[in-house]
C-alpha cells in the first residue's frame, strides 16, 4: 500500500536548536513565576495617611504640627532600605519646593521627657500583674497597663513592638478580667504606662508613665524592651522636588544610616510648615529579601487564609 503520509527529517544541528530553545522558554517561565511569587511575597508597598490601610505591617499617621514643624509616623514592621514620600499640599500656590524632610527611627514612647524620679502607677494593691506586663490567654497575647488590657493585634505586631513570645505570662480567664479591655494594640500605638526600656546608649532601665520616661532598676517580672535614645537624635534627610505636572512634591529617602536601631516608629519632620497646609502624605517602598520581612510576610498571608 502506498504510504502518502510527510516524512520530515530534521538535521541534526537544528534539533539541538529546538531542543536549546525549549529549556531557554521553560528557565525563563520558571524565572517569571519566580519573581512572581517573591513580589507576590514582598510587594511594593504603597500606603497613605488619610486612605483606609488593610495591610496591619504598616501605618502612617495624619501630620500634626508641633512648633514649627509638621511630623507623621510611619510604623514599620519589615526592614527597608529607603522610602519615597509624596506630599501633596492644600492649594496650587504653595510651593514645598527644596523643603527638608528627615527621619528618625525609635520607640514613640522613648521621644518622652527623662525624669530621674520614680513614677507614679496608681494600680489597685490586688491586680494579679503589674502595669507593663504581657499575659497571654490560649488565643491571645496582652499588653496591661494600670487598668486595661490591650490585645494585640498581631503576633508581627508582637514582635515588632519589642517583646518576646516567651515574655507572655500564662493567665486564668478571672485574672484577665481583672483588667478592663482596651483598644485592640497596632503598630501606630505607644507602649502603655508601666512598659520596661533598656536603653543600650545609657545602659540604664527606664519605665513609663503617663507623661515622662523614669530611671529605675530593672524589674525581672516585667519584659524589657531593648530601645535607644540616642538613636531617637539621629536622623537622615532629603530635599522635596515638584513631580512633573503635577501638584506634588516627592522625595527619596535612604533609610540603611537609622534602619538597624532598635524601634517600630519611624518620624518624619518637615519644618517651617503646618498641618493644615497639606492635604495627603503617600508613603512607597519595596521590601527587600531579608529572612525576617519573608518570614513576616509569609506569617501574614498565613493567617489571611485561614480566617
Amino acid at each position: 500500500m502506498l504510504d502518502l503520509s510527510p516524512h520530515i527529517t530534521i538535521p541534526k544541528n537544528q534539533k539541538v536548536l529546538y531542543r536549546c530553545i525549549q529549556v531557554l522558554l521553560i528557565v525563563f517561565f520558571i524565572f517569571l513565576s519566580g519573581l512572581f511569587l517573591l513580589r507576590l511575597i514582598l510587594p511594593v508597598i504603597v500606603f497613605t495617611h488619610n486612605i483606609p490601610n488593610t495591610d496591619p505591617l504598616y501605618r502612617l499617621t495624619s501630620p500634626e504640627t508641633i512648633h514649627d514643624t509638621v511630623e507623621f509616623n510611619a510604623a514599620l514592621r519589615q526592614d527597608i532600605d529607603h522610602i519615597v514620600l509624596t506630599i501633596i499640599p492644600q492649594n496650587n500656590a504653595q510651593n514645598l519646593a527644596a523643603k527638608e524632610v528627615s527621619v528618625t527611627k525609635t520607640y514613640k514612647a522613648l521621644r518622652l521627657p527623662l525624669e530621674s524620679s520614680a513614677p507614679i502607677l496608681t494600680q489597685k494593691k490586688d491586680a494579679p500583674f503589674p502595669a507593663g506586663a504581657l499575659i497571654r490567654s490560649n488565643t491571645e497575647y496582652f499588653i496591661i497597663d494600670t487598668e486595661k488590657k490591650y490585645a494585640i493585634s498581631n503576633k508581627e505586631i508582637l514582635l515588632a513592638a519589642g517583646y518576646e513570645f516567651t515574655d507572655g505570662k500564662d493567665t486564668t480567664s478571672s485574672q484577665r478580667a481583672f483588667y478592663k479591655n482596651g483598644s485592640k494594640f497596632h503598630m501606630k500605638d505607644m507602649h502603655p504606662v508601666g512598659t520596661q526600656f533598656y536603653d543600650e546608649a545609657s545602659n540604664t532601665y527606664l519605665v513609663r508613665s503617663e507623661s515622662a520616661l523614669h530611671t529605675t532598676t530593672q524589674n525581672k517580672n516585667l519584659p524589657t524592651i531593648i530601645a535607644n535614645r540616642e538613636s531617637a537624635q539621629d536622623k537622615v534627610s532629603c530635599k522635596l522636588k515638584k513631580k512633573f505636572l503635577r501638584n506634588a512634591y516627592s522625595c527619596n529617602l535612604s533609610l540603611e544610616a537609622v534602619s538597624a536601631y532598635p524601634g517600630k516608629d519611624y518620624i518624619f519632620a518637615l519644618k517651617n510648615t503646618e498641618a493644615n497646609d497639606i492635604k495627603s502624605v503617600s508613603a512607597k517602598f519595596s521590601l527587600q529579601p531579608s529572612q525576617q520581612n519573608i518570614q513576616s510576610r509569609i506569617g501574614l498571608i498565613k493567617e489571611v487564609l485561614l480566617k
